[in-house]
């Protein structure tokens, strides 16, 4: 693993080594839609955020993922709605505070400084039913512990975690933790205003996507989705895949092999023909985060927060996380050379998933990591990491700051919380050097 000496670390200014963010004056670009150059700190202020139905205090937020529309608008989803968590016993333990939340596609404005709500469109299924936030029963069961007691898990829960729009079907992907799964849901389909956000399809496990992904930890499923092309989908999943290989024995009776070390350091990158799925299925890729040796930062803590595409063989990632005071927030360039991409019989040839594979079995099967190429450390630009990432033009990246609803619970009680006013920021920072 790369030594901290080794990385390329950029603060703020070229000027010496450092990067500032430069005050330009407005520039037109020859893109696909004309947008001038973004500068700087954009913020929503909290006390301008809309509230929440059935709660008193509790503003809009939880945004995460970000995607740049074009004409100064960029796109974010919530995710599954405000909540308490701590864990217990390998478990989260999890209060609704708003249970009839439901998750929205929400449109961003930026200009002048200031940020914007310029559309808000709830999710549908297939049927037209809203989706809430709420988990289904069957994925309560197996991955969260739920303290609430009047919660209806009846109804069809979503819990966004990633957000693209692809403008040659016209359609939104959505990344969701619960299944995980993917969802398209439509643009603008026919003339109908209503249409817009109505679910087209879900890919989930066993339904489109690998079947080892019903084994996802809880808080852990597809953070970040982008074209790589006109016709690819590139995925990540913001946590490692807790994959115990089973045994059957002579009674029928599912024994779980928990003798295997699981890889807690690797992270699954997807990539997809979101037209040619059912027949062709996903390639799969793994990236490696960060050793502990680097910042004190447990691999099992780290979370990818989205993923943002350079061209058809360069991403930006960002890692962050926390370990007894330890905390990591950064950008990380990364090659994706056609080797590393791997389909579901390359990955099962020893009968295990990617997470439990040793290095020598990975190199028997010829599989190998995205490769990391610069590093830039945002602890030093951001008091919170971001959960959104976009591209602009002139070597640009636009950063959605992690927000949780003006929720705070120092104390892990999830019998009370604090509201505080917790401002939705976009900074928008010049990486040469990342591209």
């Amino acid at each position: 693993m790369q030594n901290k000496k080794l990385i390329f670390l950029v603060p703020l200014i070229l000027v010496g080594g450092f990067l500032i963010i430069l005050n330009q004056s407005c520039e037109t670009e020859n893109v696909l839609i004309s947008d001038p150059s973004f500068n700087g700190e954009y913020k929503l202020a909290y006390s301008d955020l809309p509230g929440l139905e059935n709660s008193n205090d509790i503003k809009l937020g939880g945004f995460s993922s970000l995607d740049y529309l074009g004409r100064k608008e960029f796109l974010t989803v919530t995710n599954g709605g405000p909540r308490l968590e701590k864990e217990t016993n390998g478990k989260p333990d999890v209060k609704y505070l708003v249970p009839e939340f439901e998750p929205e596609i929400v449109k961003l404005k930026l200009e002048d400084g200031k940020i914007s709500i310029a559309d808000r469109i709830k999710i549908r299924n297939l049927f037209g039913t809203i989706y809430q936030g709420l988990p289904n029963q069957s994925y309560a069961n197996n991955k969260i512990n739920l303290v609430n007691n009047d919660v209806d898990l009846e109804k069809p829960g979503i819990d966004p975690g990633a957000i693209t729009f692809d403008p040659y079907s016209n359609s939104y992907w959505i990344g969701e933790q619960y299944n995980p799964s993917i969802l398209q849901a439509a643009g603008r389909w026919g003339e109908k205003e209503d249409q817009i956000g109505n679910v087209i399809r879900r890919l989930k496990p066993y339904e489109g996507l690998r079947t080892v992904y019903q084994y996802q930890l809880a808080n852990g499923g597809i953070s970040g989705l982008e074209l790589l092309d006109n016709k690819n989908m590139l995925g990540v999943f913001e946590r490692y895949l807790e994959n115990y290989p089973i045994e059957v024995d002579s009674l029928g009776n599912i024994h779980i092999i928990d003798t295997l070390e699981i890889y807690k350091n690797r992270r699954r990158l997807i990539k997809f023909n979101p037209n040619e799925v059912a027949e062709s299925g996903e390639q799969g890729a793994f990236y490696e985060v960060m050793d502990e040796g680097y910042d004190g930062v447990r691999p099992e803590d780290v979370h990818i927060g989205d993923i943002a595409v350079i061209n058809d063989t360069l991403c930006i990632v960002n890692e962050y996380g926390e370990t007894n005071g330890n905390k990591r927030n950064l950008l990380v360039k990364t090659v994706l050379p056609d080797s590393i991409w791997f389909s579901s019989l390359k990955e099962g040839i020893f009968g295990k998933s990617i997470e439990t594979l040793t290095p020598h079995e990975l190199d028997s099967a010829g599989l190998s990591g995205a490769v990391k190429r610069d590093f830039v450390d945002l602890s030093t630009e951001m008091d919170a990491p971001p959960v959104g990432i976009t591209i602009l033009s002139n070597h640009k990246v636009a950063l959605l700051k992690k927000n949780n609803y003006g929720i705070t619970n120092n104390n892990q009680d999830l019998t009370d919380y604090d509201v505080i006013k917790e401002d939705i920021i976009i900074k928008v920072l010049k990486l040469d050097e990342m591209f």
